[in-house]
């Protein structure tokens, strides 16, 4: 997890819950009850997306999809990526990859091995 994750969840008191508590439970707090995925989309479709006039083709799963993207653009290698999306596999993850950065490596320009 980010660093700066981790520092607005100390900001707001996250770690101050039981350990067994899932971070967003009932009225997005952590809580000791399970909420469903389901309950984020319908909020993010009927609340969120409205108010910042965004079109319906912006689904709460393409926040994800931004978070990807950033990182990538950012220089972060595509293991990485994977790993804090969650994906199967760098195939998936390379799907999530915009065209216009999937350039050759720079840094592999100074390689210096047997082949």
């Amino acid at each position: 997890m980010p660093g700066k994750i981790i520092k607005l969840m100390m900001e707001l008191g996250y770690f101050n819950y039981p350990s067994e508590y899932y971070i967003f439970s009932k009225d997005f707090k952590p809580g000791p009850e399970w909420v469903n995925e389901k309950t984020y989309r319908d909020y993010w479709s009927y609340y969120v997306r409205p108010a910042l006039k965004f079109p319906k083709e912006y689904k709460f799963y393409s926040l994800k999809d931004t978070g990807i993207t950033s990182m990538l653009r950012a220089g972060y290698d595509t293991l990485s990526v994977k790993e804090q999306a969650r994906h199967s596999s760098l195939l998936m993850t390379d799907i999530y990859t915009p065209q216009d950065i999937k350039e050759a490596n720079p840094t592999l320009l100074n390689y210096n091995g047997i082949l």
